[in-house]
């Protein structure tokens, strides 16, 4: 009897002993899983505090006032919604000029965003250069801006010019400068914009001679 008492104490004592491990390993294991909700929540408020101050600073980028002294009625506003004036760069053309696309003002503008190893962009460009050749000298503008960062080297995009004939402005954007300023995440993508540089049309893929001429309104 003696020794099943002993037995019993033992094993009581046993889990008793368990049980406080265990015990103390949820305590610990609950205490991690707080400190790191706790870390989430901090870099969650990061972002956000963040994101907030990104808008903030977009929105105070985004009204130009015509003249010192204008009204409200009389505020032009830079963005990339329809009517917005088209956010002004510059850019060094591929032989080796400064352009500003404020420089195009007075003509209706295609800004082409593309990329040499692009299908679609290969598509459309003998249509750019129509469009070029026929009103290039008058209304129209060609802007074409090529995504440099993506290209594997600058001879590509002079070998590209030479096998379509292209006459028209090559921009070179080798730090994503123009490409994300106007949140291009596909190619080609363009803008077109009339002749006081407002935003008409936003066209992501290839567009035919005939697209831009009904976007043009020609």
């Amino acid at each position: 009897m003696n020794r099943v008492r002993t037995v019993i104490v033992v094993v009581a004592l046993m889990a008793l002993v368990g049980w406080g491990v265990y015990d103390n390993q949820a305590k610990k294991s609950k205490e991690k899983e707080l400190i790191l909700q706790q870390q989430l929540d901090e870099e969650k408020q990061k972002l956000l505090a963040q994101q907030q101050a990104i808008m903030d600073n977009n929105g105070l980028e985004q009204n130009v006032q015509i003249e010192e002294g204008s009204n409200e009625e009389d505020e032009l506003v830079v963005g990339l919604k329809k009517g917005n004036i088209a956010p002004d760069f510059v850019l060094e053309s591929l032989d080796g000029e400064e352009r500003k696309l404020s420089d195009y003002r007075g003509k209706k503008v295609i800004l082409n965003m593309w990329a040499t190893w692009c299908p679609p962009c290969r598509e459309e460009m003998p249509d750019m250069q129509k469009m070029h050749e026929q009103h290039g000298d008058s209304d129209i503008a060609i802007v074409a801006v090529n995504l440099t960062s993506s290209e594997q080297k600058i001879e590509d995009i002079t070998e590209f010019v030479e096998e379509y004939g292209l006459t028209f402005p090559i921009l070179l954007d080798p730090k994503d400068q123009v490409a994300g300023r106007y949140q291009v995440t596909s190619i080609p993508t363009s803008y077109i914009l009339d002749a006081e540089g407002k935003i008409q049309q936003k066209v992501v893929g290839p567009m035919s001679f005939e697209m831009m001429s009904e976007l043009l309104e020609l």
